[in-house]
């Protein structure tokens, strides 16, 4: 969807969605989405990364220009040795996308080498000076490596005349990038540079592929390197691929990782460096990182722009970690069934047999570790793609609602516990322990197949909560509750809220039907209070019979 107009797009690419959605298709179309403010592209491809069947991929062409003619050989950052000194001239949308991405190419290269050196930019333009403190502004780790220096004095459309002093004397890899919204006025303003410069560095000019085509015939024997966009399929790649086929490899490095620690390392097919890994399981990598936001929702959390790039990365707590390897080992495993594989005693690629295409909790620890090792590489992966994590504001929604909804019940029955006052009075540490409970939904919801995720196009796919999931849901939420008492000093006993002692810490057999009733309201509240956030519950195997499982034990 690429035409002038944003709402145009966005319309177009909602339609897509409904059809897809009306087609019950296995398939999941991607849909490619030109936004023409840069900004909210990179903000639309965290929440919307998919939406019902379709997956969305939102782009910026001056970010796909500016990857383009930032990664020609000939210029100073496609392969830092020296220090850059770059002059861009024009402050349009593409002429910022350059200055961002050059910025935090030289970041990476300072941060990963631990060079002092500071990059020089200048920005050339009638606005010049309010757009570099703008963008000095808006990502703080640019003036901390690089200096960002204005050129106003100039006309908007021409080579600034004191260029030298823009670009400073000493060492260093100079270039020029000519980023003007008019084609005429920008190839006038590359043969201006390159006649000023004499030759003495590169000047990179965007140009369409026909353009380019004719540009040695047009340019002479000059340093100007007219860059194309690649034809159509790579093209694609440009759009939106780039941080796909980035994140694809981060996840393997992050399994061979993991791997390298197993006595059987090298046996398996996938225990090879991307080069030379096939492009089955390059493909595999692709579709776990399709499927990474979808499980990010699952845990609370949003994806968006890091714009400070020495900000720290989040930790994710056991809990997330354990939820979204379960959903990742859900998702796989159906990748697999689809594809016509079963499973089996060995691993046989020719007959499409596999050891490990079995439930979750049947699964060697070795194996869950690979899972577990991927979810916790996450916050790292999403930040060498330029973005953050951040908690869903529903989380701290439903952790209130799932308060009032204990009030209530307290109320119905005629108890009275310490914890029964409103949320605004409630101390922290009690909400703390209401937000736990939330987090805990995910891993319950895993635990049978199933993830909470925002409702897209109307109720059909929302899954049912079988009464045998309802007492598994319920024994597990029991579990988590006695854990969470014992970690904090609690012990069987008449109860005692001043000696911690509580008569329900033991366990789910011996608990009173009364008590085993409470864990059961609690998890038939879930969907209604995922609905009145405009969550829904989804089985992400639709295939899979539910079946009874027995939570994990905890000794204390």
């Amino acid at each position: 969807c690429s035409c002038p107009d944003d709402a145009v797009n966005t319309k177009i690419a909602s339609l897509v969605a409904v059809i897809a959605h009306l087609s019950r298709s296995r398939r999941s179309p991607s849909v490619h989405v030109h936004i023409d403010d840069p900004e909210l592209a990179r903000l639309l491809r965290g929440p919307l990364a998919s939406v019902g069947a379709a997956r969305f991929h939102f782009f910026n062409t001056a970010a796909v220009w500016a990857r383009a003619v930032l990664a020609d050989p000939a210029g100073p950052l496609a392969k830092p040795s020296a220090t850059p000194r770059v002059l861009v001239l024009g402050t349009t949308s593409l002429g910022r996308a350059v200055v961002v991405a050059a910025a935090r190419g030289w970041h990476e290269h300072v941060r990963s080498t631990g060079s002092g050196e500071r990059a020089r930019i200048a920005v050339a333009g009638a606005d010049a000076t309010r757009v570099c403190a703008d963008m000095a502004e808006r990502y703080p780790a640019i003036p901390r490596v690089c200096d960002l220096i204005p050129v106003s004095d100039s006309h908007a459309t021409g080579f600034p005349a004191r260029f030298g002093d823009a670009l400073g004397a000493g060492p260093g890899s100079v270039a020029v990038y000519c980023c003007l919204d008019d084609q005429s006025a920008n190839l006038a303003a590359a043969l201006d540079a390159d006649h000023r410069l004499q030759g003495q560095a590169p000047v990179f000019l965007p140009a369409e592929a026909a353009a380019a085509a004719l540009g040695p015939l047009l340019l002479g024997a000059g340093r100007i390197h007219a860059v194309a966009l690649p034809a159509a399929g790579a093209a694609l790649e440009l759009l939106h691929d780039h941080m796909r086929e980035a994140l694809a490899r981060e996840a393997h490095d992050s399994y061979l990782a993991q791997r390298r620690l197993a006595a059987d390392f090298g046996e398996r097919p996938a225990d090879r460096p991307w080069e030379e890994l096939e492009e089955t399981y390059r493909r595999a990598n692709r579709r776990q990182v399709d499927g990474m936001v979808d499980q990010l929702q699952a845990v609370w959390y949003e994806l968006e722009p890091r714009y400070d790039w020495d900000e720290p990365l989040l930790e994710l707590s056991l809990t997330d970690v354990e939820t979204m390897a379960r959903l990742e080992h859900t998702r796989w495993c159906r990748e697999r069934r689809s594809a016509g594989w079963k499973p089996g005693q060995i691993h046989d690629a020719a007959r499409k047999i596999h050891n490990r295409l079995v439930p979750w909790d049947e699964l060697p620890e070795q194996d869950k570790d690979l899972d577990r090792a991927a979810a916790k590489s996450r916050p790292s992966m999403l930040a060498q793609a330029g973005f953050r994590l951040a908690r869903d504001p529903a989380r701290e929604d439903l952790a209130r609602m799932l308060h009032e909804h204990y009030l209530e019940a307290r109320q119905a029955d005629g108890t009275d516990t310490p914890s029964s006052i409103e949320w605004s009075e409630l101390s922290e540490p009690a909400r703390e322990r209401n937000r736990a409970a939330i987090d805990d939904f995910a891993l319950k919801l895993a635990h049978i197949g199933c993830r909470a995720t925002r409702r897209a196009l109307g109720p059909s796919e929302e899954a049912v909560i079988t009464p045998a999931e309802l007492e598994t849901l319920a024994e597990l939420e029991h579990q988590r509750w006695t854990d969470e008492r014992r970690a904090s000093g609690w012990s069987l006993g008449q109860r005692d809220d001043e000696a911690r002692k509580h008569p329900s810490l033991v366990a789910w057999p011996e608990l009173p039907e009364s008590e085993r009733e409470k864990d059961r309201e609690q998890i038939r509240a879930i969907p209604d209070l995922l609905a009145a956030i405009d969550y829904a519950i989804v089985r992400d195997d639709p295939e899979r019979r539910p079946r009874r499982r027995r939570p994990h034990r905890t000794r204390h």
